[in-house]
Parts: C-alpha cells; structure tokens; sequence
C-alpha cells in the first residue's frame, strides 16, 4: 500500500483477483507491501460485526501484519507475512477484450446456482454465451437431463460463449457485495474477467464441446 490506495491481490491456479480501495492516510510515509496469510483475512472477515464502524486499521513492517478491527479495536488480527515474492498478474488478466456484458448479480447468481445443483453432478461445468441483450445459460448431466435459461444483460461487441466452473461463479457472485456486474471476454482460453469499480477477478475456462 502506498499514496492512500491499498493494493490486494490473490489466486490460486485456476482464478485471480485485483482490488484497490481508497485509503486515506495509509502509506504515507513509504509503500510497504508484503504477502498475507489467508487465513488471516478470512478471520478478519469473520469478526467484523454489526458494532463495528467499518474501519479496519493497518499496521505492517517487513515481517509480521497487525489489523485492528474497529475505532476502539475490538478485535486484533497479527499473522507472520509469507515470504517470496508474488506472482506478477497483470501478465495473467487480460487488458483488451472483444465482448461484454452487464447484468444484476442478484438475477445471474440465481440462475447459475440452479445451473451448478445440476452441474455438479458432473464435472460442475456450467456454459455460457453472451447474446444481444442476455446471457444464455446451460448446463446438463449424463442420465440426469440439461438446464437453460438467460438473464437479461446489456451485451456488447462480438458473440461469445464460454464455459466456467460453476463453483467459482457461485462463490464470486456470492462474496462480491454489488448489485451489477460486468463479465468481459477476450477471446477462447483466455480468463474471463468479472469486474467492478476498483475489482477485477478472472477465472480460467473450461474447454468443452459445444
């Protein structure tokens, strides 16, 4: 974090994420950075609650990271920092791409998890295609039958269609914490990217026979 921004970034082989979130007073003295236990901030996550502000306080140095939860710091989180260096992943999310599409989170996770429950019982391959004003979604499962539907969208640029892990999806749009999103591609085996103001994730496709 350096400038009032903090930079976060993660993945795991099969998808990667970006985020920057304006902060006010970090970094001011000069950038530091360093690699973060998971845990750690999944903990973190858990132990913010109602009573608390909203603010979580940074404290870093070439080791050890400390997060104070809160004004009054009702909770403390200290984790040892990963040594290494992190993977570059500006080289993995794509920067220019050849269609898009805008839809409502809350109207696309409803769709996709009904896709996944049937999907699941197979490789847990849900498909996609961006049309003119949709995405189409299908899905289907040996012995058991096929799933389709659509969800409204404001597409742009070329057809295209692709196939993702219907987890990840399920999970992405579960966690994101907005009402619309953007899915943007750009062009076969390369990452899809879902983003937002501040948020890239990118998932790796699944290759399939359509």
């Amino acid at each position: 974090y350096e400038g009032g921004v903090v930079r976060m970034r993660s993945g795991d082989g099969f998808r990667a994420a970006n985020q920057e979130i304006a902060a006010p007073g970090v970094g001011k003295h000069h950038a530091l950075e360093g690699n973060v236990p998971g845990t750690s901030l999944a903990e973190v996550r858990r132990l913010i609650g109602p009573k608390d502000d909203g603010e979580v306080w940074i404290s870093m140095d070439d080791k050890n990271i400390q997060l104070t939860i809160g004004t009054g710091g009702r909770h403390v989180v200290t984790a040892m920092l990963i040594q290494g260096t992190y993977p570059n992943l500006d080289n993995v999310i794509p920067t220019e791409f050849q269609a898009s599409a805008v839809f409502n989170v809350a109207d696309m996770l409803a769709e996709v998890r009904t896709a996944y429950e049937l999907a699941k019982e197979g490789a847990g391959i849900v498909r996609f295609e961006l049309l003119q004003d949709k995405v189409r979604i299908t899905t289907k499962a040996e012995e058991i039958g096929a799933f389709e539907t659509s969800v409204a969208a404001k597409t742009d640029g070329v057809a295209a269609r692709f196939a993702l892990n219907g987890h990840y999806v399920v999970e992405l749009l579960q966690q994101v914490g907005v009402e619309v999103l953007m899915i943007r591609w750009a062009k076969d085996e390369r990452p899809l990217v879902f983003e937002t103001d501040g948020y890239h994730h990118a998932l790796m496709p699944m290759r399939v026979l359509w």
